[in-house]
């Protein structure tokens, strides 16, 4: 029976009695009730169907965030970078009143999870760390302009993820020059690096909404457990070795591919969810983000983006050795005993290994020292060969050579310095006069070349 006889139907039982007009709306009434529930149920059906196909939006309030450690995109020494994250905590604090977890306790997670590449963290270790701080959003900073000096510039962005699910809910990037707060007779120009880093992080923080629309519901099914980037510090035309272990919620990836400087490579499937590649490193120097695309089934495309920075040098180390004297005597008087060099890296560069050698006039290496990382602050030569003998007097020669975790190596010229210990010769000689007069004559032999010490 079609539900539009019903209300007939229903009224057939009423004495005739009943005025006409109260039942033709009754009527009427009944059948709009139906077809109203009708409608409602409809689109209730498709409502709660289109939730499992879509994500669901919602406004939550940012009241705890947690601040890591800034990345420095610039080519400038880490010295040389203003206090950014600290900046950015008292601004938000100031300005948006929100709170921001403690370095100690975000320096505590990432030694414990032994976070080394922070751009590189995955959503999962992301979400554990939201949990374990117990914030809001984790707020990821970059530099990559900085130029000190009367006429300063700088270059801020960064990227705020949910902490309860890693999705991106907030991003902001501004750079500023010192000359652009200048008015027309050139007052108001900022020349201090730090204020124009503290405008820059006011400017930033403007967009800091205090609420974010986060996606709920449907997450990314597909997580970067394992990325391995060899090598990361490469010259042009370098081979890279990309590997990633990708970790699926159910679905099996159609493929996956990676980006790399205008480059795109697909990754091949070498074991279960371990996909392997090969990129050349692009010609010109910088740093270049690497992208993952994961395709599912259905063709959906997933993207993680700047998973890993390829850095491309192809400028080999600028060191300058500085020494104190070209001659010593290490006869242990406390009188120039020791010859000391001072290795220094004329620009910013990543040194992988050093070594330092002293020949002889043979070209025979009787002195070396080495080392990794780091240039040493001075090194010492007390005229002794590897063997702890000392060496003769005479002429030396000392060079430094350097590599950078590029592979770009640099040797400086040989230069000399002279050893000598051995001691100044005197002669005196005594001639009879006439009248029993003597003249004495001192003659001294010295050694050329020998010094004071002597």
């Amino acid at each position: 029976m079609s539900w539009k006889k019903l209300p007939n139907r229903m009224f057939s039982a009423f004495p005739d009695s009943l005025l006409p007009v109260i039942r033709f709306f009754v009527r009427d009434f009944l059948i709009f009730s139906i077809m109203l529930l009708s409608i409602e149920n409809t689109v209730f059906s498709e409502e709660r169907l289109n939730q499992g196909e879509r994500n669901l939006h919602a406004e939550l309030t940012i009241s705890k965030v947690a601040l890591v450690p800034l990345e420095n995109l610039s080519r400038s020494p880490k010295d040389a970078l203003p206090d950014i994250i600290t900046l950015m905590s008292k601004s938000l604090v100031d300005k948006k009143k929100v709170l921001v977890v403690s370095p100690e306790l975000v320096e505590d997670f990432l030694i414990k999870e032994r976070i080394r590449n922070i751009s590189s963290m995955s959503k999962a270790t992301i979400r554990q760390m939201g949990k374990f701080l117990k914030v809001d959003g984790i707020i990821f900073t970059y530099v990559d302009l900085l130029v000190s000096g009367e006429d300063p510039e700088i270059g801020i962005g960064c990227r705020m993820v949910s902490g309860y699910d890693g999705s991106l809910i907030w991003t902001g990037y501004t750079a500023l020059t010192g000359r652009e707060f200048a008015s027309w007779l050139g007052l108001g120009r900022i020349t201090s690096l730090e204020k124009l880093a503290e405008r820059a992080v006011e400017k930033l923080i403007i967009s800091f909404l205090d609420k974010m629309n986060v996606s709920f519901g449907n997450t990314i099914p597909f997580e970067i457990a394992e990325i391995s980037v060899n090598p990361k510090n490469v010259r042009s035309s370098d081979r890279i070795k990309v590997r990633v272990k990708l970790t699926s919620m159910g679905n099996i990836p159609a493929g996956i591919n990676a980006r790399l400087g205008g480059q795109e490579r697909t990754l091949f499937d070498e074991r279960s969810n371990i996909f392997d590649g090969t990129f050349y490193a692009p010609l010109s120097e910088g740093k270049y983000p690497l992208k993952i695309e994961v395709r599912d089934q259905e063709g959906g495309i997933f993207v993680f983006d700047s998973v890993a920075i390829i850095e491309v040098d192809n400028t080999s180390p600028r060191v300058i050795v500085y020494y104190q004297d070209k001659l010593f005597s290490p006869n242990r008087d406390k009188i120039k005993d020791s010859a000391l060099f001072f290795p220094y890296l004329e620009e910013a560069d990543t040194i992988k290994n050093w070594q330092f050698a002293i020949e002889n006039r043979e070209g025979e290496v009787i002195r070396q020292s080495e080392g990794k990382a780091e240039l040493p602050r001075a090194l010492v030569w007390r005229g002794e060969d590897d063997s702890y003998s000392a060496v003769g007097d005479g002429e030396y020669y000392f060079k430094f050579r350097t590599q950078d975790k590029a592979g770009n190596v640099a040797e400086t010229v040989p230069r000399p310095i002279i050893l000598d210990i051995t001691p100044p010769s005197a002669r005196i000689t005594i001639a009879a006069l006439k009248k029993k007069v003597f003249d004495s004559r001192l003659t001294v032999r010295i050694k050329t070349g020998s010094n004071g010490g002597n």
